[in-house]
Order: C-alpha cells, then sequence, then structure tokens
C-alpha cells in the first residue's frame, strides 16, 4: 500500500516478537533503502544474517544492497554465502554469482596487493555458475564478458581477447529477445576494446529487430513517448515492457525514471509508487553493467527524496 511508515512500525514489531522471520527483516531494510537509509539498510541486513547466517535470501539481500552502498567487504560476504547455501538448490540465483564477482572486480581494483588472490576467486565462481547453471548459453555469455574484462584489468591480453571471443560466440547462440536483453551488457563489456566495434555493430544489428518481440515494441514506444514528454503513454508502455520481461535492466530503469518524474509532478498516483518501488528493490546488483549501476544509483537517489519530502509534507 506505500504506506512505509506503518509498514516500519509493524515490521519492527514482528523482529522485536520473533528474531527468525526472514521476511520481516527484508521488508524492513527495504524500507530504509527506499527512504535513503542505506547505512541503517545494511545494519539490520548484518544482524540478521547473524541469527540465521545459512538463509541464502538474508545473505543475498545483503550482498546486494551493501554491493550498491560500495560497503566491498560486506557485499563479499554476503554474496559468498548466499552461493555457498543457495547452491544446488530451490534458492540457487545466478546473480548470487555475478554479484560477487563484480564486487570481487572492485576489490581488485582496490587492493591491489591481492590481485592474484581475487582473480582466482573470480575465475572460480565465473565457472561454477556456468557448471551450475548447466551451461545456460545466457549465463555463460555474461560470464565469459566478466572474465575479459578481469583478464585485461590485469593485463592478461590473451586470456581477455579468448574470453572476449567466447563471450561473442555465445551471444549469437541465445534467442534474439534474450540478445536484446543484455545488448547493453555486450557493448558496454567490451567498450575500448579490440572488440569494441564488432560489439557496437552487433548490438546495432539486434537493435534493429526490437520491434519484434513484444516487451522491445513496447520499450520503443516508451522512449519515443518519453521523448515526446507524453509521460501517462511512456509509463504504460514500459509498465507493459516490464510485464512481459520482468527484470530487465534496460526496461527497469526506463520505467523508473519515467516513474520518478510522474511523481514529482502528483505523488498520490499509489500504482505508479508501487511499481518505482519494486523497480529499486528488484533489481539486481550483479545484473547491470556499470553504466546501468551509475544510472541506478542516480535514480534510485531522486527516489528515496521524493518519499522523504512526501512524508514531511
Amino acid at each position: 500500500m506505500a504506506d512505509y511508515q506503518r509498514a516500519r512500525v509493524e515490521m519492527t514489531q514482528v523482529i522485536d516478537a520473533q528474531q527468525v522471520c526472514q521476511e520481516a527483516f527484508v521488508v524492513l531494510a527495504r524500507i530504509h533503502w527506499l527512504k535513503g537509509e542505506r547505512s541503517q539498510c545494511v545494519t539490520l541486513l548484518r544482524k540478521s544474517v547473524m541469527l540465521q547466517p545459512s538463509v541464502s535470501l538474508l545473505q543475498g539481500e545483503l550482498g546486494n544492497r551493501a554491493g550498491f552502498s560500495e560497503e566491498l567487504n560486506v557485499a563479499i560476504d554476503g554474496f559468498r554465502q548466499a552461493v555457498l547455501h543457495a547452491r544446488h538448490t530451490a534458492m540457487q540465483n545466478p546473480e548470487y554469482y555475478f554479484g560477487l564477482v563484480r564486487v570481487i572486480q572492485q576489490q581488485i581494483a582496490d587492493k591491489p596487493g591481492r590481485t592474484a588472490e581475487f582473480i582466482g576467486e573470480a575465475i572460480r565462481v565465473l565457472e561454477s555458475v556456468v557448471h551450475d547453471c548447466m551451461d545456460d548459453p545466457q549465463i555463460r555469455f555474461r560470464a565469459r564478458l566478466i572474465a575479459a574484462d578481469i583478464y585485461r584489468q590485469n593485463g592478461e591480453h590473451q586470456n581477455a581477447d579468448f574470453a572476449a571471443g567466447d563471450a561473442l560466440a555465445q551471444f549469437r547462440k541465445i534467442p534474439i529477445a534474450a540478445q536484446l536483453s543484455v545488448a547493453d551488457l555486450l557493448a558496454d563489456g567490451l567498450e575500448s576494446t579490440r572488440f569494441a566495434a564488432q560489439a557496437a555493430e552487433l548490438k546495432q544489428e539486434v537493435s534493429r529487430l526490437m520491434s519484434s518481440v513484444d516487451w522491445g515494441k513496447n520499450n520503443l514506444k516508451g522512449m519515443l513517448s518519453f521523448r515526446q514528454k507524453a509521460l501517462p503513454e511512456a509509463f504504460d508502455a514500459f509498465e507493459s515492457a516490464w510485464c512481459s520481461d520482468p527484470g530487465n535492466p534496460g526496461v527497469g530503469l526506463n520505467l523508473l525514471q519515467t516513474g520518478i518524474e510522474t511523481l514529482r509532478k502528483d505523488m498520490r498516483q499509489l500504482a505508479v509508487l508501487k511499481r518505482c518501488t519494486e523497480i529499486v528493490m528488484e533489481l539486481q546488483y550483479g545484473a547491470l553493467s556499470n553504466k546501468q549501476q551509475q544510472r541506478y544509483q542516480r535514480l534510485s537517489e531522486r527516489f528515496s527524496d521524493l518519499i522523504r519530502d512526501a512524508e514531511i509534507a
């Protein structure tokens, strides 16, 4: 119902009465996040995993929130435990693996003295996600793309080129709808490399087919309406695209940006508010390219400002 104040009170009471209710911790942590209280969100999730260290849902949530907050040590521990406890269960989630590797990449840059250790772990995690997801071409594409970036980051250009070439080959194997979903990852991941022109050309080639899938058609319609400042039409189009392909980062960020512009004019639009809340909470750290992460940070902060201002008003 987007009544965050009441939700905070209720969930606090639940946790006080029953400290092993994982849903209450997740909801309360997300309320902190929505209100821009990022450190409180991470602190609460750290408490939750101390109480229930084997619950992958809580560990994954901690990794995700700490990653976006740039609390890298906490994020690594959360994602490591999420992978460990969810592996080969119904809770297994490739985003835990990719989130872990994305954070490790940042650690490589921040702690050059441990480069070999971090690279070794990152490559093992990428091999594990491919194996655990039964060599799904889309997962293998993402894994090889990140591997290429890690090798290049360490100056291993031959390994980087081999991984990048494999990523391009795997990209061509996945269905067109999936290609459209990860085309931004392809272009961003191979930017400033010798494969940049090839990746850009492939993205452009695939993008011409966007109107051939439902979510792509609606996404294009939404972008056109947004440029024409027709916000209701843009929101409806992006909403349809999101429902057709839930979790798609590019669509989600478009929908969130349109929703924020809509709420700036009228915060009483409950359906828009709830959908923006869903986007902010559901987008995964490991699923976003570096550029998408930066866009998420800007938009989620703007959304938090809107919520705080509405409560003050």
